[in-house]
């Protein structure tokens, strides 16, 4: 079982990648995780749940570094909200600024 919101990390890329599992990405500062649009995609998460994954990461460690490259965010973009759709590698940007996120422009 996965949680309904969790930090991309090593354990989660099979799980994503390997399983062909769309998820939301929320690209974000660590000093974001108390943040009113971090509250948002966990109330979108649970109200969403079963659709599509919900993930966080940062762009500048590790694994999250690589992903961020991948998907093509970098410092500057922070914060952003991201999907990807592993089934044929697409990538989508939310059109929305991460202050203007609600529950339904998650949706």
């Amino acid at each position: 079982m996965i949680p309904t919101v969790f930090a991309f990390d090593d354990d989660k890329i099979e799980f994503i990648f390997d399983q062909h599992r769309p998820c939301l990405f929320l690209f974000r500062a660590e000093s974001d995780s108390e943040s009113a649009f971090q509250k948002t995609f966990e109330e979108a998460a649970a109200a969403h749940k079963g659709k599509i994954l919900f993930s966080y990461s940062g762009v500048t460690d590790g694994i999250q570094e690589r992903l961020a490259e991948f998907i093509g965010v970098t410092a500057a973009d922070l914060p952003t909200l991201r999907a990807i759709m592993p089934e044929g590698m697409k990538k989508y940007v939310a059109p929305t600024a991460a202050a203007d996120l609600t529950v339904e422009n998650i949706g």
